[in-house]
């Protein structure tokens, strides 16, 4: 087969993945500039479209659908979730001039925000559908772009609900660095509210607003980082004067800011922080709830660790506290976890909430609420679909690797459906999405795209 086969395609698939990256998903209008562009796409490249609500209440959750094929059961369902995320601050964007929506082109990769997670891929199955004239098709294709911070769960939700397809397999893509992924983690993000029955007063009649200064990264680890360098930049903060904290907010998109209140007329010292005078009056003090979560904090990990299947404790990725939002007489603490196949979510909810309540003092009371819950997706390491990936990586030169990939995708739902799924896609996104020059390489895209061509030929043309 040869690579990127362009001759019979609707659209020039490098330039269209570097103008979709440069839209603006957070804002209203960049996100509706993006789909009229991808329904443009779409047309030129024969696909029937339909543009389905994928939410009651967002109304920026979409589902994007392009249909090719018999209107019939069956067939092979590509499927990309598309979910908004913050970046890098500019200033880790060297090769784009600062500008994460600079999409650029450099030593045979494209650079920008998103490059290794859903558009570049949707585009890329898109592209490989057209090369295949209407007429072969024998079996429903189904391209579906879902859109949303809850895209793969409430996204997939309403496409597998809505009866436009049934399909019988599933390519969902992701940055697997070409690598087929049969298993995956779920997402479980709790949220452990520490609120105080009597509010503490200010420790003095000065009060500071302090922010972490330092590369602004969105990834995960990034953000759980950022939420340990500040308290340890309290903690360090206490050898110098005695202060209360007030209204700490460590948010995933922003730096970490708080507020102290000293009876010291020039404000304390840092290198990881920077000061100015507050102009509004501190609430109340946060110190004691502060005091009880670097106390109960370890406790927790151990016990979510130990939640682990015996298999999984070497290899799984780390649960986080990855960020805190103050709230009425208290602190909210982001608890990131990703379950793996095995582990029993329920328990483990019901052992945090009690383990909280138990270690904290008498003056404090806690909440756990779960913020979001999904299943680990664990396929069967065999079938047809995984077969055909399999042989086309080895028919374009590429060494057939099946294994775990360690973010969370729609796939977990469909299993559910009775749909044989595999997850797979060009980039690292587990490595850089979220980060500075995050970027995809153009020999990923083109493999990909010719391995799309080569299984839908085989699972919806013959």
């Amino acid at each position: 087969m040869q690579h990127f086969n362009t001759m019979t395609a609707a659209f020039d698939l490098p330039r269209a993945i570097q103008q979709t990256l440069t839209y603006d998903l957070a804002t209203p209008t960049g996100y509706r500039a993006l789909l009229v562009y991808l329904m443009d796409l779409l047309d030129w490249a024969d696909f029937q479209i339909i543009e389905q609500a994928a939410s009651f209440s967002d109304t920026e959750s979409t589902n994007l659908i392009g249909l090719r094929g018999p209107y019939t059961r069956g067939g092979l369902l590509l499927s990309t979730a598309i979910r908004p995320q913050g970046t890098a601050d500019a200033t880790q964007w060297t090769v784009t001039e600062e500008n994460p929506r600079n999409s650029t082109w450099r030593d045979g990769a494209l650079y920008a925000h998103g490059a290794t997670a859903g558009l570049p891929d949707l585009l890329i199955k898109a592209h490989a559908a057209s090369r295949i004239d209407r007429n072969e098709y024998k079996q429903p294709l189904i391209l579906a772009g879902l859109f949303g911070s809850a895209a793969h769960v409430s996204g997939i939700m309403h496409l597998m609900d809505s009866g436009v397809c049934a399909p019988d397999m599933a390519l969902v893509g992701a940055g697997t660095n070409l690598e087929l992924a049969h298993t995956h983690p779920g997402e479980l993000d709790l949220r452990i509210e520490i609120c105080q029955t009597k509010t503490s007063p200010p420790a003095g009649e000065y009060t500071y607003d302090a922010e972490l200064t330092g590369p602004m990264n969105t990834d995960a680890i990034s953000r759980a980082n950022r939420v340990g360098r500040t308290l340890k930049a309290i903690h360090s903060l206490r050898q110098q004067c005695v202060f209360s904290v007030h209204q700490l907010s460590a948010a995933h998109d922003k730096p970490p800011t708080f507020s102290i209140a000293t009876n010291e007329a020039t404000p304390p010292r840092s290198p990881d922080l920077k000061f100015h005078l507050a102009r509004t009056t501190p609430g109340s003090a946060e110190d004691t709830i502060l005091s009880a979560f670097t106390a109960i904090s370890p406790r927790l990990m151990q016990l979510v660790r130990w939640h682990r299947p015996l298999w999984s404790r070497v290899n799984s990725a780390p649960s986080l506290f990855s960020a805190i939002r103050p709230v009425r007489d208290g602190l909210e603490f982001a608890l990131q976890h990703w379950p793996l196949p095995g582990e029993n979510t329920e328990v483990l909810v019901q052992d945090v909430r009690s383990e909280v309540q138990r270690l904290l003092p008498e003056h404090l009371v806690s909440r756990v609420d779960i913020a979001r819950s999904v299943l680990p997706f664990d396929a069967a390491g065999k079938g047809r679909l995984l077969k055909t990936c399999r042989r086309g990586l080895y028919r374009l030169g590429i060494p057939p690797v099946t294994g775990h990939f360690p973010l969370a995708t729609e796939a977990w739902l469909l299993p559910a459906y009775q749909v044989e799924t595999v997850v797979f896609g060009p980039g690292r996104q587990a490595e850089l999405h979220g980060r500075g020059n995050e970027h995809v390489p153009l020999n990923h895209i083109e493999r990909a795209a010719d391995l799309y061509e080569y299984v839908i030929r085989r699972m919806c043309c013959r």
